[in-house]
């Protein structure tokens, strides 16, 4: 088989939509419903209980931005935070924009 029928077959392999698609990670058991987590973006830091995943979008409820951690080894282990901003409605993050995420084991803070 010469070269350009090689590529012409892989174009037509390409363009019939039968080729398998690579899974989408949507968070596994972190990002599932009912989590709490804290979430690293591109550009924020969020804290908030999981209310969907629709595998695109992650929604959460009781949550709100963390603009200054403190330690961030104390943020995790005693879930203390030097400056958090509560939400009085649901945030709703790209999944495609979620840098690193940290499962969350206290409440959410109350703080301003």
């Amino acid at each position: 088989m010469e070269r350009q029928d090689i590529i012409i077959k892989l174009i037509e392999h390409l363009l019939d939509g039968n080729t398998p698609t690579p899974k989408k990670s949507t968070g596994g058991k972190m990002l599932c419903v009912g989590s709490k987590v804290l979430i690293q973006t591109v550009s924020y830091h969020y804290i908030g209980t999981v209310s969907e995943n629709d595998g695109e979008f992650l929604t959460l409820k009781d949550c709100g931005w963390l603009a200054e951690s403190g330690r961030f080894s104390e943020c995790l282990d005693n879930g203390s935070v030097s400056e958090f901003e509560k939400s009085s409605v649901n945030c709703c993050i790209s999944i495609g924009s979620i840098v690193a995420a940290w499962p969350w084991k206290h409440d959410v803070p109350e703080t301003q």
